[in-house]
């Protein structure tokens, strides 16, 4: 079974378990006229770009992750078009590895672990126009020199909220949260400073934004101690849940008035939580959710 169908199948499932509806996995291998699927390794990211905006051409799916097409000299990006797999023509530092992927005013923008993209300084944010590959702003890095993370996108109020393991944004300091609005690439203001939180999940949610993290120190970087699930409201940062939340926060999705959180049993009740609008924490979905790692909405469903 290829890989990618796998990876999407499961995130479908994942999203109706979300909402407690049956979910039967089922694969459609690819037809004659699609040609062979060639993405291996680890999938780690996918999203939807359309590499000609409002041109003739359909979406293509961006795959992202770790050795998936070795065939491509960019073994680590690629995509699919709906009939055969494409080269982007990039070529990242050694040792990368893709972890997020979005679009922003049209373009592809690629976060992970990497320092160059085609010979250019690209501190693990690279952008692409159909053309060109270059890094995005001044991009990230942890001040002692190890390998900054970006690891999760999301769109608020205009901006592209940046998250991962980080504490410079260019020559400022930073705590892993940060915001690019097509030109200026900024850090979110922290009260604990510099400090690296291993941010997985950020989503719009109510007056700001949810962020999900790894578990450990947490969100002990924005004033929130252990807790792994905060909020950032454009001028300070808050606890979300009665009961914070300190497992790892892996994936984070909205339904109507509700925060879906996903992870290794944030609360300590169950892999896959609610947060109403009241800021109580709902029932579990299914007390015997495990570690949940990935939510997505699908089309009909959530």
């Amino acid at each position: 079974m290829n890989r990618l169908h796998t990876i999407l199948a499961c995130l479908a499932c994942s999203a109706a378990l979300a909402t407690a509806q049956v979910c039967v996995p089922a694969f459609s291998p690819p037809t004659p006229e699609q040609g062979p699927l060639g993405a291996g390794g680890t999938v780690r990211a996918v999203t939807a770009w359309d590499p000609d905006g409002p041109g003739p051409q359909q979406e293509w799916l961006i795959v992202g992750g770790e050795g998936l097409m070795p065939e491509f000299t960019a073994v680590d990006i690629a995509a699919w078009d709906g009939s055969n797999w494409r080269s982007l023509n990039a070529t990242f530092s050694p040792g990368v590895v893709i972890r997020a992927l979005t679009t922003y005013q049209g373009r592809l923008i690629v976060g992970g672990d990497f320092t160059t993209v085609n010979g250019q300084p690209a501190s693990s944010l690279a952008v692409y126009d159909g053309q060109t590959w270059t890094g995005l702003g001044t991009g990230v890095s942890v001040e002692d020199g190890s390998q900054a993370t970006v690891a999760a996108f999301t769109l608020y109020n205009g901006n592209l909220y940046i998250g991962g393991t980080f504490n410079r944004v260019g020559n400022q300091p930073a705590a892993s949260v940060a915001t690019w609005n097509g030109t200026q690439l900024q850090p979110v203001p922290a009260p604990g400073g510099p400090t690296i939180a291993r941010v997985r999940a950020m989503v719009p949610y109510g007056s700001g934004v949810a962020v999900g993290a790894a578990a450990g120190s947490g969100l002990d970087a924005m004033g929130l101690g252990a807790t792994t699930l905060g909020l950032w409201n454009g001028t300070s940062w808050q606890t979300l849940g009665p009961t914070p939340a300190t497992g790892a926060v892996n994936d984070l999705e909205v339904d109507g008035a509700t925060l879906l959180v996903a992870g290794a049993a944030p609360t300590g009740a169950s892999g896959l939580m609610r947060l109403n609008a009241n800021n109580t924490w709902l029932s579990a979905i299914a007390a015997n959710f495990g570690q949940v790692a990935a939510l997505e909405r699908v089309a009909g469903g959530r």
